[in-house]
């Protein structure tokens, strides 16, 4: 139930963010490869050989071959299913454990550097793996190099530090953790940017259809006097022009004459104009983008339509109130000479 709980996470992980697991794991792999080479340049380079003195060369050789042809099978073939991920990983680390400890184990001296080479591989499977599951292959790790330190001097081929093998598991636990940590707050801060991301795509999408639907025409226009960006209600002013003409000078000379004029003396002319043959007046404003920008400005228009039918609403609901009072004060008097008489 603990492997099925695991492997339901690292999925659940998976489905939530396929192109960054597809990328880990590519690179993951990709770095096999290069362990691959260095290992096969040490079995099989003269140099090499020479200075790392080979005690079994058919083995560390055959796996050297064994393993490149692995690591290039895993990078051409590995799945590109997330759910496939986990098995994947399991594999490899298993093969990257044992053919270190097998290349180790056919040296006599620097064996240390080829259990170097493992703690990118433990510590890449940490960022990718359960915390259990990453100490475990940690724990196995640590086995694999004493197993080899310890069959070298039972064999007395030659005389193996069990201190290395020793200070290379703490190396494996240590970046292990680190590792976790480190995995465990990048999940987090792109969980939070993707919610961020997430709420600014929401908002964009509310504010986009906010201005569509304004009753004011807003159009967005740069210092090359084109339009960008209008509304519904922006077309519907200025005679619903077509998508290829964005010339502001074309589609609405009158407004790209006070567009002009705004631009050079700041001042802005309030009377009302039509844009369009059939169509309402309107007021136009400028305003600019931002503070520091000259050249991108927001134009609002401003239906004199709505205006002239919002003042005619106040004044007859003002008129109304102001009859209701009237009644009232002409009422209560009546009221009461009715009852004298």
């Amino acid at each position: 139930m603990a492997v099925a709980a695991v492997q339901s996470s690292f999925a659940a992980r998976a489905a939530g963010d396929t192109a960054a697991i597809e990328r880990e794991f590519y690179f993951f792999n990709l770095f096999r490869v290069l362990e691959a080479v260095i290992i096969l340049a040490l079995m099989f380079s003269p140099y090499a050989v020479e200075w790392v003195s080979l005690v079994h060369p058919e083995l560390g050789r055959g796996t050297a071959l064994f393993y490149m042809i692995f690591a290039v099978l895993t990078v051409a073939s590995a799945t590109r299913e997330a759910r496939y991920y986990r098995t994947w990983i399991d594999a490899s680390l298993v093969v990257d454990i044992l053919v270190c400890a097998l290349a180790m184990f056919s040296i006599r001296h620097q064996f240390i550097s080829l259990a170097l080479l493992l703690l990118v591989n433990i510590g890449g499977a940490a960022t990718l793996l359960p915390r259990r599951i990453s100490f475990f292959f940690a724990a196995l790790a640590t086995f694999g190099v004493f197993a080899q330190n310890i069959a070298g001097n039972l064999l007395n081929e030659d005389h193996r530090e069990v201190l290395e093998a020793g200070i290379c598991g703490l190396a494996y636990f240590s970046v292990t953790g680190l590792c976790l940590f480190l995995g465990r707050r990048m999940r987090a801060s792109e969980a939070l940017a993707n919610r961020r991301g997430s709420d600014l795509r929401n908002l964009a999408q509310i504010n986009e259809l906010i201005i569509r639907r304004m009753k004011t025409g807003v159009l967005v226009v740069d210092g090359g006097n084109t339009v960008h960006r209008w509304n519904e209600a922006a077309a519907a002013l200025i005679g619903n022009p077509t998508d290829g003409h964005n010339d502001l000078g074309r589609i609405a000379p009158e407004l790209s004459r006070r567009l002009y004029h705004w631009r050079t003396s700041r001042k802005i002319d309030n009377t009302a104009i039509s844009l369009a043959e059939g169509a309402p007046e309107v007021i136009p404003r400028f305003t600019r983008m931002t503070a520091n920008d000259d050249e991108n400005v927001l134009i609002f228009l401003d239906d004199t339509s709505l205006v002239s039918r919002r003042a005619e609403q106040l004044t007859l609901a003002s008129m109304g109130r102001l009859a209701g009072s009237i009644a009232h004060e002409i009422r209560n008097p009546l009221a009461a000479i009715s009852y004298s008489a």
